[in-house]
């Protein structure tokens, strides 16, 4: 009787251990649940950047934890993207690295076999800090609703370009996360190819407000040493006049005290980086063009429709445009992704009623519409958007409005307040580039070429074939912004120019033009980081220039010489931070570096 009861006690010793044991890991897999919640989730003023990294341990891909490893762990890099506020931010950009992630492994599975990214490079440490989020601009969150999408897929692709190159990636988006970061990483060692500042970074990125915002958080000492790290996204780009404050601000007679609010910040023009390559002072950051049509490596059929797709998301695009959309309803379909003001029953809509509105569509669904399509349709806004990117990759025809004359902050309220007097000829100046037969530049007014046009389109025999330059692709992003990081230093004194010297050629420009005028005469890029070595006595005299006056000084055209009858006044550049490819000055000849470049990749020089 006893020995039965001993049996039965040890068959009940063993259950309880095994509920207790149960119960254990049936805790420890709550947690861990609530720990992925909270991740995802995460709580105001904090990274949630790491909780399941640490319990599990990161388990590192070579021997040496300074080198980097190329990275393909989806899952890791959706953790790594997450906001530190309850809501649906970052729910946009993670639904588009998600979809675009084949993408993203064939373009540097290529880099790889092609050699262009090397192995063994030293691993960086680098903060993102999504300065317009911070300023409580939720481009995030209407994003779902037909808001703005070029800001949100260049961070997207930034974020997925520095993960997948192999560097440690910090993500912040609240003011208050600043001085929380700096206070914790303070003594971490910064890496002594790059530790010239007190920061714990190697790079910073981010946009202009989020300068303004470490420039507010940070001690002035610490600020003026680390500015070097910085790199700024700015969509449409920043000239030496409005970076340099002086000359911003009007002290050289212009009236243009607006300028500060995206200017004066006093960097090199080359620490700007951009959606478009407009302009060879700036570096070109650009973003992916995503390829529906070979998402899974297998190119897809179209099915194309007589119909148009209009390039407007916001009801108040179409206003005036009336007069060009019948002209479009003549030969095809008028197709339209716009969210409406009001439903169209309480309020007077600009949008014809003849024209489909599928209203806000997003990812596949927009794709499909758009592969669909004959045409896309633009009518004169937004500027300089990935859409017709996206088409043209396609093989649907862009049709691109013509601004005569072309808008620029002197006669268009948008560009007001932008620190570029850049003008923008068209719609899209990137694409008005690629023209017939992808894109169409036409002017909307003109009926009759419009007219023209559209008819040339419906009649052609051939399919458009699908167009994309390289540097639109994963592996033109990745090689592009690899050589950024390892090669672009404005820390050095003198600051080190990333261009290799065989790379460039010295000219003396004809009158009244600008560098940029000057190198693409010569088949050349102006390179901004060059000027040095056309800034002196020696380049003149070895084209048998003789000065009759020499002058050093500040000023926005120098280096350059004036002619007049047999005398040559020659003035060269004292202040390092003008230097500068668009400027231009009447009866001045600038002096001017080009250098080469690469096709479908113009940030890049054949020698680098």
């Amino acid at each position: 009787m006893e020995r039965t009861w001993g049996c039965g006690r040890g068959r009940l010793v063993v259950l309880f251990y095994l509920f207790a044991l149960g119960a254990w890991l049936a805790m420890m897999f709550l947690q861990l649940v609530l720990l992925d919640v909270q991740l995802t989730r995460g709580s105001c003023g904090q990274t949630g950047r790491g909780v399941l990294d640490h319990l599990w341990g990161r388990q590192e891909e070579t021997q040496d934890v300074n080198l980097v490893s190329i990275r393909l762990n989806l899952m890791e890099l959706r953790r790594l993207l997450t906001h530190p506020c309850p809501g649906i931010q970052f729910h946009w950009m993670r639904l588009r690295i998600t979809r675009m992630w084949q993408q993203w492994r064939r373009g540097v599975e290529e880099m790889l076999q092609e050699g262009k990214i090397s192995i063994s490079r030293r691993k960086k440490n680098i903060l993102l800090h999504f300065g317009t989020l911070a300023q409580g601009n939720r481009l995030d969150e209407t994003a779902f609703k037909g808001g703005p999408l070029g800001e949100l897929v260049q961070w997207s692709d930034l974020v997925a370009t520095l993960y997948i190159l192999g560097h440690d990636v910090t993500i912040t988006t609240e003011i208050n996360q600043l001085g929380k970061l700096m206070a914790d990483n303070w003594q971490r060692p910064v890496q002594a190819s790059l530790g010239r500042g007190p920061l714990p970074y190697d790079l910073i990125f981010t946009d202009i407000h989020g300068y303004k915002q470490f420039r507010n958080t940070l001690a002035e000492a610490v600020f003026t040493k680390s500015r070097c790290l910085f790199r700024i996204l700015d969509s449409f780009g920043t000239e030496a006049e409005f970076n340099y404050r002086p000359y911003a601000t009007g002290f050289h007679g212009n009236n243009r005290s607006n300028t500060c609010e995206w200017g004066c910040l006093h960097l090199r023009l080359q620490q700007f980086y951009t959606m478009f390559p407009h302009t060879p002072d700036n570096s070109f950051l650009g973003f992916v063009i995503e390829r529906h049509n070979a998402r899974d490596g297998v190119k897809q059929s179209r099915r194309i429709q007589n119909q148009s797709l209009v390039y407007a998301k916001r009801e108040y695009m179409w206003e005036g445009k009336q007069a060009f959309i019948d002209v479009i309803r003549e030969f095809f379909d008028v197709h339209a992704t716009s969210e409406l003001q009001a439903p169209r029953h309480m309020t007077q809509s600009p949008i014809p009623e003849y024209v489909h509105n599928h209203y806000v569509l997003l990812g596949d669904s927009y794709q499909a519409l758009l592969q669909q399509s004959k045409i896309f349709v633009g009518l004169g806004f937004p500027y300089e958007g990935p859409a017709p990117l996206e088409a043209i990759a396609m093989g649907t025809v862009f049709i691109n409005p013509r601004f005569h004359p072309p808008h620029s902050r002197s006669n268009t309220a948008f560009f007001a307040e932008k620190p570029t007097n850049r003008e923008v000829t068209s719609q899209h100046p990137y694409a008005e580039d690629i023209g017939d037969p992808h894109v169409y530049t036409v002017d909307i007014n003109n009926h009759t070429q419009l007219r023209a046009t559209l008819l040339r389109v419906l009649t052609r025999q051939q399919e458009v074939p699908p167009f994309l330059p390289f540097e639109f692709t994963v592996a033109g992003m990745l090689e592009r912004m690899n050589y950024y990081i390892e090669n672009q230093d404005f820390c050095s004194n003198p600051i080190r120019s990333h261009v290799p010297r065989n790379a460039v050629q010295g000219f003396v420009g004809a009158e009244g033009k600008s560098c940029n005028d000057v190198c693409r005469s010569n088949g050349r890029f102006c390179e901004n980081t060059r000027f040095n070595s056309v800034n002196n006595m020696e380049f003149l005299r070895a084209r048998n220039v003789t000065c009759s006056t020499v002058v050093s000084e500040a000023g926005l055209v120098y280096p350059s010489l004036v002619r007049q009858g047999a005398r040559r006044d020659c003035f060269f550049q004292q202040n390092d931070i003008l230097f500068n490819c668009a400027s231009k000055l009447e009866k001045h000849n600038r002096l001017c570096a080009c250098r080469t470049f690469k096709k479908e990749q113009v940030a890049l020089c054949h020698e680098c």
